[in-house]
């Protein structure tokens, strides 16, 4: 019963994402905006925005609406912020998943626990200044997924006020730099 409960949801879910595509294209950016208000169009952004930070392994699914909007007149800058605190937020959900995964895994295994012991000492062992800076390059400049880097950062119990900054600020700092990729490419 659950797998069947949980294939028709990701059916549904793909639906919803194939209709919402087609609604775009066959309206276009512009209209959509105008139609429903530019102050609605960044709430919206930002839910979808969460949405798609948290049910995918990386924020791919977000950047098409993302890149849409902007070329429909709204501002990069406030697009990006938006989408980039939306996709904090949800990766915040994620280090919590590794918070709470930490004493199951714990349980499990005693290989882990002395690994983790280990990643902690060397964390600690850098300078404070290193662990936001590296965690905030990682988020605006590599296209890897932030999920894997807050989960892993919940397992090791990274404490929180280390990496939400440069979370958010990388977030923020990654969308812009999409953004102003795919208006420079659309130039071509």
């Amino acid at each position: 019963m659950k797998k069947k409960t949980e294939y028709i949801l990701n059916i549904a879910f793909l639906i919803i994402i194939i209709l919402w595509t087609i609604f775009v294209l066959i309206v276009g950016p512009s209209k959509f905006i105008s139609s429903i208000g530019i102050h609605n169009v960044y709430l919206i952004l930002f839910v979808s925005s969460f949405l798609g930070g948290f049910t995918t392994v990386s924020a791919v699914t977000v950047y098409p609406s993302m890149i849409a909007l902007t070329f429909g007149g709204l501002n990069p800058f406030i697009v990006g912020a938006v989408t980039g605190i939306a996709l904090s937020f949800a990766n915040l959900v994620f280090y919590n998943f590794g918070m709470k995964g930490r004493t199951i895994v714990e349980a499990s295994t005693n290989k882990f626990s002395m690994f983790a012991r280990r990643v902690v000492r060397w964390i600690n062992q850098m300078p404070d200044i290193m662990l936001p800076i590296l965690i905030g390059a990682y988020v605006a400049l590599t296209p890897l997924p932030n999920n894997l880097l807050m989960v892993s950062a919940g397992l090791f119990r990274i404490k929180l006020r280390n990496i939400i900054l440069p979370l958010f600020i990388g977030n923020i700092i990654a969308m812009i730099l999409i953004i102003f990729i795919a208006k420079y490419f659309q130039t071509f």
